[in-house]
């Protein structure tokens, strides 16, 4: 099954990315810039997660927006968006 790398946000300052798919959970794609991080995550898909690491990356960030455009959202219900800012 097919799995885009494109990430679900753009970003002006390109920052790093990390997008778990709906359609392939786990799946990561990064994009490094500076030192910070984005994250892109349904809640139902955020629980299942099984890399502690990660997730532990996760529970740090704090909650900025679960707004995204139509478009950026996949099946699996709101998306969150996390940053180190």
């Amino acid at each position: 099954q097919m799995v885009t790398e494109e990430p679900l946000l753009s970003s002006k300052t390109g920052d790093l990315f990390i997008c778990f798919t709906a359609t392939a959970p786990g799946y990561v794609s990064r994009l490094l810039h500076k030192e910070r991080l984005v994250a892109v995550c349904s809640p139902s898909l955020y629980q299942e997660i099984d890399h502690q690491n990660w997730r532990q990356d996760l529970l740090n960030f704090p909650l900025l927006s679960c707004d995204l455009d139509e478009d950026a959202k996949q099946p699996g219900g709101d998306w969150a968006v996390w940053s180190k800012g």
